[in-house]
């Protein structure tokens, strides 16, 4: 009843980002611990993403508009990601992609599919927002020691993207 509505409406936002609908980051790094155990030997891949230009679009249109931007890429990812994998914010203008059984080169595809996702105009009332990203690409085994590695290797791409010039996939 209302006791449970609400227990259930918290633990929803513990999990999820309310403004998104996407998981929060400890979500994914739950799938990436299991994945890790369960599927040893198996490739497991992070994509950490980050709209370029993010606090521009807040000062510039105000708030509500970068809700609407967020909102908008958010689902433009988990579309383009399907069922191969799970995207999450990770904070602020931030996500993580993370795609279990999916190796480098094929990660580094379905980031490039995502940058050109999210670069498609947004509507807003009164015309469109032009939006890029930039994305790093870490890939355990391989170059990344262990788990905890992973996000570390993924974000030091993406800004390494960013240092390259933005709106570019790096790994």
């Amino acid at each position: 009843t209302g006791h449970r509505d609400t227990e259930a409406r918290l633990a929803y936002a513990a999990t999820h980002d309310v403004s998104t609908g996407l998981a929060r980051y400890p979500v994914i790094e739950a799938l990436l611990q299991d994945h890790a155990l369960h599927h040893v030997g198996e490739p497991l891949t992070l994509v950490y993403a980050d709209i370029d230009r993010f606090h521009a679009i807040n000062e510039a249109m105000g708030h509500e508009v970068g809700d609407r931007v967020m909102a908008e890429v958010a689902m433009r990812m988990s579309g383009e990601v399907g069922d191969a994998g799970r995207v999450a914010r990770f904070t602020g203008d931030e996500f993580v992609v993370a795609l279990p059984g999916i190796g480098l080169d094929e990660a580094v595809a379905v980031a490039e599919r995502l940058r050109h996702a999210v670069a498609q105009p947004v509507e807003i009332s009164g015309g469109e927002v032009l939006v890029t990203m930039s994305m790093g690409v870490a890939s355990y085994p391989g170059r990344v020691a262990d788990i905890d590695d992973l996000l570390r290797r993924a974000e030091a791409s993406m800004s390494r993207a960013k240092q390259l010039g933005r709106d570019m996939v790096c790994q």
